[in-house]
């Protein structure tokens, strides 16, 4: 094995191009569209609208599913049909002329892009960067910010000049463009299948850890772990020849074994003593029969792979998974204010433009705290990171709040950009606190759950919202309950902080 700063960076850059692709292209820039496409299909625009809904629900179902697709197939392969299926859908929006056919091709792209989202990327980066992985996950990540803040524009404007159709033939040229690394590199799972170290692993830490089960797919068994010292062949015969070949080679390795002791620094009759006779070796050693019925029971080995029932003692009506699970949908719920803050800026009396700007600004913030709460969760811990961008948040809500009462185009302005800070914990943080709080080993079976929430919160906050502003005809009763959601979750996770322990033992 061995460890190299290039092939690092060469995967991050990999991680980054499927954040920004499934998440900042497909989930952030569907409003571009809205306005433009719902005025030409003579729809309403939360009809229109509904197809981004149907996308953050397939989106989220394929979190569920992710890490079970992932034992099962190489990364790789997911990475190309994720990328195919997002290309395609958005060159089928491009051609389509009714809503039903944008809601068929938005629930395609969801589960597309649910491939490249949150639950694989994190997943990746766990396995890739055991150091800085903090750092390494909000790098990761603000590039879905970067995508979104940056790409916006050159949509709008291409909606502009040519029209929404020509705006969906770029928007798929730009998703290209991002999964383009992911792509023409090859690259696995698991760093050990490349050859390679994890950033910040070193031989001897490699021996101490935990042997890792993954799916060799060519050789139809459980692959072991690359750092196993077992002499086991690397794949298991399919035919009945081969198998009599491969026991009847193990078998002569333990016959062999006494002509090793005797090689040894102990004496030959000591090394006789201690070792088994070959008698004995071969009344251990299993027949070709018990091989082929051990091949044989492989698909049920499989079907129970990555399962959540394989994690000893996890209950997911546990303390601290009820606290994260809660925690997660809610703060999600948050995020949904950005998509409507133009509209908050109009109902204010502000510009169109002013409205698209605060936009713009919400999303270069959230690249800004997204890295800073990496940073500080490497070096503090997650807990810290995320209580200090959730008060970050509380501040933007009273900006918002008193820029209102004022008037402030100032306080708007930098009200927005603290605002960004809302996606920092829902991105990073949430899976930097299932990380630290449930530990590497349950990761792949409580994340997919938590990023299932996450998109749910999102896509459910999104038309309450519109529903408050037009039974209210204010936006500032939903700064008061983000407020107090705020809040609540400032208590969850100091209840989760004290309990996190208790996993260990769960």
């Amino acid at each position: 094995m061995k460890s190299d700063n290039q092939r690092y960076i060469k995967m991050l850059i990999i991680f980054c191009g499927m954040a920004a692709a499934s998440i900042g292209i497909c989930q952030n820039t569907p409003g571009v569209f809205y306005t433009a496409v719902s005025e030409d299909l003579n729809v309403y625009r939360g009809t229109f609208a509904f197809h981004a809904t149907l996308s953050l629900i397939g989106t989220a179902m394929m979190a569920l599913l992710a890490p079970r697709i992932m034992a099962r197939i190489p990364m790789r392969l997911l990475t190309i049909f994720g990328a195919s299926a997002m290309i395609l859908t958005t060159l089928g929006m491009s051609v389509a002329s009714n809503v039903g056919t944008f809601y068929f091709l938005g629930i395609c792209r969801g589960i597309g892009s649910g491939l490249c989202a949150n639950v694989p990327v994190t997943i990746l980066l766990n396995h890739w960067f055991r150091k800085r992985n903090g750092t390494a996950t909000s790098i990761a990540l603000s590039f879905a910010g970067f995508a979104s803040a940056s790409c916006s524009p050159i949509l709008s404007r291409c909606i502009v000049l040519f029209g929404w159709r020509a705006g969906y033939l770029c928007q798929a040229a730009i998703l290209l463009l991002f999964m383009l690394p992911g792509i023409i590199i090859p690259f696995h799972s698991y760093p050990d299948e490349d050859g390679y170290l994890a950033y910040g692993e070193d031989e001897s830490g490699r021996e101490k850890s935990a042997p890792r089960k993954t799916v060799n797919l060519q050789a139809g068994r459980p692959a072991q772990n690359a750092d196993d010292d077992s002499s086991s062949p690397k794949s298991m015969p399919e035919t009945g020849e081969a198998s009599k070949k491969v026991a009847g080679e193990e078998v002569m390795s333990k016959v062999a074994l006494p002509k090793e002791a005797l090689s040894a620094e102990a004496s030959p009759t000591e090394a006789l003593s201690k070792e088994a006779s070959p008698t004995e070796a071969l009344s251990k050693e299993a027949s070709p029969t018990e091989a082929l019925s051990n091949e044989a029971s492989l698909k049920e080995a499989l079907s129970n792979e990555a399962s959540p029932k394989e994690v000893p003692g996890f209950r997911f009506l546990s303390l601290p998974f009820l606290c994260i699970a809660i925690f997660a949908f809610f703060h999600a719920s948050v995020t949904a204010v950005s998509q409507h803050i133009s509209g908050y800026a109009v109902s204010l009396g502000f510009s169109t433009e002013f409205g698209a700007m605060l936009l713009s600004l919400i999303m270069i913030g959230n690249i800004s705290t997204k890295l800073v709460l990496g940073i500080i969760s490497d070096r503090a811990g997650a807990f810290p990171a995320c209580i200090l961008m959730i008060l970050t948040n509380i501040l933007s809500l009273y900006l918002f709040f008193w820029g209102a009462i004022a008037h402030s185009h100032f306080m708007l302005i930098i009200g927005a950009f603290l605002f960004g800070s809302i996606y920092a914990v829902s991105a990073v943080g949430v899976a930097i606190l299932a990380r630290e709080t449930f530990g590497l080993d349950r990761y792949q079976t409580v994340y997919p759950k938590i990023s299932f929430l996450v998109s749910s919160g999102s896509a459910m906050s999104l038309p309450l919202i519109g529903y408050i502003y037009d039974f209210t005809g204010s936006y500032t009763p939903v700064l008061f309950i983000a407020a107090g959601i705020h809040l609540m979750n400032l208590c969850l996770l100091s209840i989760l902080r004290k309990n996190r322990v208790s996993t260990q033992s769960m």
